[in-house]
């Protein structure tokens, strides 16, 4: 009894079924990670009474001191080092 070699297509059948079964429980660990950091930080912001972590209202307030944008709108290339000007 001699075993058959499996035929490309069905060798590319079996890589295409298990990427996508693999992709599937990433996307469902991903989903699972997102909605976990999500809940967490909910968890955070109610214990506060509503208000924004300290660590952020710390950043927004030194950001505002040193006359700083968190997100500038310029052409210097050194806010986005891969875009050349």
């Amino acid at each position: 009894m001699s075993k058959r070699v499996p035929s490309f297509v069905d060798l590319a059948h079996r890589t295409a079924v298990t990427g996508l079964v693999g992709l599937g429980i990433w996307g469902l660990w991903l989903t699972a990670a997102v909605w976990k950091s999500r809940r967490d930080e909910r968890v955070i912001i109610a214990a506060n009474g509503g208000q924004i972590p300290i660590s952020q209202q710390a950043l927004a307030l030194a950001q505002q001191q040193n006359s700083q944008d968190p997100f500038p709108i310029t052409n210097d290339p050194a806010h986005e080092p891969g875009r050349r000007v």
